[in-house]
């Protein structure tokens, strides 16, 4: 009878936003052939990436069989106040599925031989600019015509509502900003080969509050991107009006804002 350990502690290069470090993952198992890896990271740190370093955990767990990711989850979560800023940290809950041969996606496009152009970026900061405004003048219907349907089915049930309710405290930002994009061309562990790209965001409002994140994307084979995840962090204003003018960069930080 095989045993799984509760807790695996590997060492692993964390992505460059936070150095080499032991990480705590704890493998649950849910049935025969299927496991939870359990992580807990600073947050801002993408689904892709963190797949990549649980790959020596599942296949450990699996004990040297093929296997293949299910679905995940994000929890993530940041402590705001008058006080010093706490960082963020995210919990990621990985499912594996050992001795499951991985299927290709039909849907899949081969990531091109070429590095990403200069009309590849332009696209993607549209795109990503043209989410941002759907969102924030609540055309959720049209956000939702940019997602993958994994990307729907990664999105909180409230998703719409919760934004809405930000969005009539908020009002509408005086800058949408793309500050980052992070490319990646067939990264292990992804649902489907391909380009991906991570646009990292910020939406600033003439008064105190704010909302940053990232969305990544895939290509598709007409050149054109859907999102296929999201994460985002936002302050309104009430909560940000408690905070010093000196200490709102301090804040942006633990929710992953990269200015």
């Amino acid at each position: 009878m095989r045993t799984i350990p509760r807790a695996l502690l590997i060492a692993v290069l964390a992505p460059t936003a936070i150095a080499a470090t032991n990480l705590q993952v704890e493998t649950h198992r849910i049935s025969q052939d299927r496991y939870d890896l359990t992580v807990r990271l600073p947050a801002g740190i993408d689904a892709i990436r963190v797949q990549s370093m649980l790959r020596p955990v599942a296949d450990q767990a699996c004990e040297g069989r093929t296997w293949q990711w299910g679905p995940h989850r994000f929890e993530s979560t940041t402590r705001l106040g008058p006080e010093e800023p706490q960082a963020g940290e995210q919990t990621f809950t990985q499912q594996v599925d050992c001795g499951a041969a991985a299927t290709p996606d039909p849907t899949a496009v081969a990531a091109p031989n070429a590095p990403a152009t200069a009309d590849d970026e332009r696209r993607v900061r549209e795109t990503t600019l043209a989410y941002l405004l759907a969102k924030d003048t609540g055309d959720f219907a049209k956000a939702r015509s940019m997602q993958t349907e994994e990307a729907k089915l990664s999105m909180p049930p409230d998703w719409s509502e919760s934004r809405a309710a930000f969005n009539q405290q908020a009002g509408q930002p005086a800058e949408r900003q793309v500050v980052r994009l992070t490319w990646y061309d067939n990264p292990q562990g992804a649902p489907r080969k391909g380009r991906y790209v991570a646009a990292d965001y910020r939406g600033d409002y003439r008064h105190a509050g704010f909302y940053c994140g990232y969305a990544m994307w895939y290509r598709e084979a007409d050149g054109s991107y859907r999102l296929v995840r999201e994460e985002e962090g936002q302050v309104s204003n009430e909560t940000a009006s408690k905070i010093a003018a000196a200490d709102l960069h301090a804040f942006r930080k633990p929710l992953g804002c990269r200015d």
